[in-house]
């Protein structure tokens, strides 16, 4: 943008600058292991997971069940629990290498199947983002970015551009 342009765009009333953006958490707990790592995350760990979703957009609804907001929180947590958490929650977190006898081996315990190369925190953080944009317009128009926290101090961020 040249100097006029941003010149121009900060003086004229039609140019929306405004974005108001939300957050909201979600926590599950679920297992897995880096099958290729060389530390201890080769072992079959768990973790308290924590998601955060941000959201926005550069206007508030102004239909009468949603004024005011960028989106429902309500409808958010209806997406996010029923898309990811659900289907996660208390699950070994299974990915394209995992070992299928590590898979039989578990026989008995439930296997969330993801479809990302390494249940790392990044990968996790983009499947999630995927899947969300995959729900919808609501999401599509609103998904800013995804935050796994795997620990009180871990975390990776996905953003969407």
């Amino acid at each position: 943008m040249t100097q006029e342009e941003s010149d121009q765009s900060k003086s004229d009333p039609s140019v929306d600058r405004d974005v108001w953006s939300i957050v909201k958490e979600f926590r599950f707990e679920a297992a897995h292991r880096l099958e290729n790592h060389n530390g201890k995350c080769r072992r079959l760990h768990g973790h308290s997971y924590k998601l955060e979703i941000e959201l926005a957009r550069n206007h508030l609804l102004d239909n009468p069940e949603a004024k005011g907001m960028v989106i429902d929180f309500a409808d958010v947590s209806r997406i996010v629990e029923s898309q990811v958490v659900d289907i996660w929650d208390h699950r070994f977190l299974a990915t394209d290498e995992t070992p299928v006898v590590l898979l039989q081996a578990l026989g008995h315990i439930e296997v969330a199947r993801l479809d990302i190369p390494a249940s790392t925190a990044e990968y996790i953080a983009a499947l999630v983002g995927g899947i969300l944009l995959g729900t919808g317009s609501m999401m599509k128009d609103t998904l800013r970015s995804v935050t796994v926290w795997e620990t009180v101090n871990s975390k990776a961020t996905w953003h969407r551009y």
